[in-house]
């Protein structure tokens, strides 16, 4: 990542703050970033998260080195800063009343107490419900259960039973790492018992792709139940989180919209379950629409994801997210185990058919164009699903400046403080995986 400086003009947002006479006030920021246009907003969080009102920009990010603070001991030790922890900011005041500048380096206040986030966070992951239509007195017991298969799909990248995946914690700077862990428990969610997990996804643990409308909606509504888990267990720690604010603050806002996303995102998605819970109890799976594309070479991946398509592989807008309210199309997409090899799977409710086709449609415009498929379905799933899974011994392969690459395209596209470009999945991430596709399965 590289960093950037930025200068801005402030106030004061306290009228009995110190500073009110202060002839001028400058904010000053060295902030890490994979995109120089993240740098603006994180900063202008930071600035009044500080107790300062921003009046004017007086320098744009500029990207800069070590070099640029040589002999600058102030400079150097807030950039080294940076270099730790992502981000440092200096104030510095200029008074009528003294004849020199005064400088202040403000810590943040009312910050969240990361110890006590990520031990809530553990905690609420460690609990569990059975979160099958059907579940109640046969419940037996709740498991760890694995939304990317372990037998079919795990085991045949895993190297010593483990692979390559996200961290489940950033770096103190926010980089992305990715490192080892146990096939036992990668993908694993608490929200299944026994029972219901061994009856239910019995079709495609034990078997391979075939594929068959069941099968389709099976792995579907595997996705969607993950996915579910996850925002209802994110929105809990939202909530406590804000319960120990004892006053407004910026922070508080961040995450009293983080927290409103978070609802936002989960509504549509429980009903998008109601209608696959609908479909498994009359098993009326011939409402479920697929597209299977299979590939004959070994697999380096697994992984199960979902989304709302937003914009398509040509760059063309879908449907507009930011309707508040709105019931969006969803699509999953899971990698499945098949006689020969694996393949990659899409499947959605005839309801959506509207949307999800036209996006189908355009994987079918990748190949008329030319372009490389294989490279464009990696491209969706790097830049969509963090439940993935990384071969070892593929991984290890990788010259630097591809992982480089790969880590950068995870970073930008799961940033909060970059958006979404409409062409994220039209360019990036070539000739990282050799992906032959050769036989195609459509249920229509």
């Amino acid at each position: 990542m590289d960093t950037y400086l930025i200068e801005f003009l402030v106030e004061p947002k306290s009228s009995s703050s110190i500073y009110t006479t202060a002839e001028k006030i400058t904010a000053i920021g060295w902030l890490k970033s994979i995109e120089s246009k993240a740098i603006l907003p994180i900063a202008q969080f930071e600035i009044e998260k500080d107790g300062w009102k921003i009046v004017e920009l007086l320098v744009p990010p500029t990207k800069v080195t070590e070099k640029n603070f040589v002999d600058k001991d102030i400079g150097i030790e807030q950039y080294k800063k940076a270099q730790k922890f992502g981000r440092a900011f200096i104030y510095v005041a200029v008074d009528d009343r003294v004849s020199k500048l005064t400088l202040e380096e403000l810590t943040d206040r009312d910050e969240v107490d990361i110890g006590s986030f990520h031990s809530s966070r553990n905690s609420l992951a460690k609990r569990g419900k059975c979160i099958h239509f059907d579940s109640g007195s046969e419940c037996d017991f709740v498991i760890n259960a694995h939304s990317v298969q372990k037998g079919q799909s795990l085991t045949v990248i895993a190297q010593d039973n483990h692979v390559y995946a996200l961290a489940d914690r950033a770096e103190e700077d926010g980089d992305i790492l990715i490192k080892k862990k146990s096939i036992h428990k990668f993908s694993t969610f608490k929200g299944f018992c026994k029972y219901h997990d061994n009856l239910v996804f019995e079709p495609i643990d034990n078997y391979p792709l075939e594929p068959t409308p069941q099968q389709a909606t099976l792995y579907a509504y595997r996705s969607i139940c993950r996915e579910v888990y996850v925002k209802e267990n994110s929105l809990r720690l939202l909530s406590k989180q804000l319960s120990t604010f004892t006053a407004e603050n910026r922070t508080k806002k961040f995450i009293s919209d983080l927290k409103e996303g978070t609802e936002n995102g989960l509504t549509p998605l429980l009903n998008k379950k109601k209608v696959f819970d609908s479909v498994l109890r009359n098993e009326t799976y011939k409402s479920i629409r697929y597209v299977v594309l299979e590939c004959e070479n070994h697999p380096n991946t697994s992984f199960s994801g979902l989304l709302y398509p937003e914009f398509d592989f040509q760059g063309r807008v879908l449907q507009d997210l930011s309707e508040i309210g709105t019931d969006f199309s969803l699509i999953t997409f899971c990698s499945a185990p098949t006689k020969l090899g694996w393949a990659v799977i899409f499947s959605w409710h005839e309801s959506d058919d509207y949307i999800c086709s036209r996006f189908i449609e355009s994987i079918k415009d990748v190949l008329r164009s030319g372009n490389n498929l294989g490279d464009a379905i990696f491209r969706l799933i790097i830049a969509t699903c963090e439940n993935i899974a990384y071969s070892p011994a593929w991984w290890d392969t990788l010259c630097q400046d591809k992982k480089d690459e790969l880590s950068k395209f995870i970073r930008i596209n799961a940033d909060p403080w970059i958006p979404i470009n409409s062409d994220y999945l039209v360019t990036g991430l070539s000739n990282i995986v050799s992906w032959n596709f050769t036989n195609v399965h459509s249920s229509y």
